[in-house]
């Protein structure tokens, strides 16, 4: 089985990199992908240089059509939704929504099941997708309204484009701010131990027997 893990900021990438065997590189048009080995797992690692719906979206096609990845994960960071969660909590994504849509997508049963496991404490909700860092009190209220725990800016277009192709999805997310006017000075704070324990859980994720 080959793995997709799609990675939101390059710290993340960074620490990966290090434990990955068997590395190689391949460029296709502007992307960069990393292919190789993490603990007996074949696995193609990518980074969102560029966050806008439509790169993400070819991104993800990429490691399905040309790498063939028969799962995707997304990793990265999120803003807290729901007033109970603090930096460095874990989100699982069980739902994602996309900003001004209707349409919900689904994380594979399964997939969240290992990942619960893997840490315990972890919080399992819908995950909000929009396309600007979310600072904004009065629209974290509405995104909150519609059952969302956590917003980020990759998940829900990532999870639209496995649901496309049938592939199974999950996004583990690690909660950097509040999602407020205070947002981009804590995710400055947390960035660096964000990076390292969502890491962490996605190589723990990785030792499953459903790989």
């Amino acid at each position: 089985m080959r793995i997709g893990v799609v990675c939101s900021v390059n710290n993340e990438i960074e620490f990966l990199l290090d434990e990955m065997e068997h590395l190689t590189e391949e460029k296709i048009a502007d992307f960069l992908f990393y292919k190789g080995e993490i603990k007996g797992k074949k696995i193609v690692l990518a980074y969102l240089y560029n966050r806008e719906k439509k790169n993400i979206q070819v991104l993800a096609e990429m490691l399905i059509q040309e790498f063939q990845v028969q799962h995707l994960i997304g990793v990265g960071f999120s803003g807290a939704i729901a007033y109970s969660l603090s930096p460095l909590a874990v989100v699982i994504g069980e739902k994602y929504k996309i900003e001004n849509s209707e349409a919900t997508f689904s994380a594979d049963e399964k997939l969240v099941q290992i990942f619960k496991k893997v840490y315990p404490s972890s919080e399992i909700g819908c995950i909000y997708t929009k396309e600007q860092f979310l600072t904004d009190i009065e629209e974290k209220r509405k995104i909150w309204e519609l059952g969302a725990i956590a917003v980020d800016m990759e998940s829900a277009f990532l999870a639209e484009i496995a649901c496309n192709y049938q592939i199974p999805f999950i996004s583990v997310r690690i909660i950097t701010d509040f999602a407020n006017d205070t947002a981009v000075k804590t995710f400055q704070n947390y960035e660096n131990l964000a990076a390292e324990k969502s890491v962490d859980i996605l190589i723990e994720g990785l030792k499953s027997r459903y790989y």
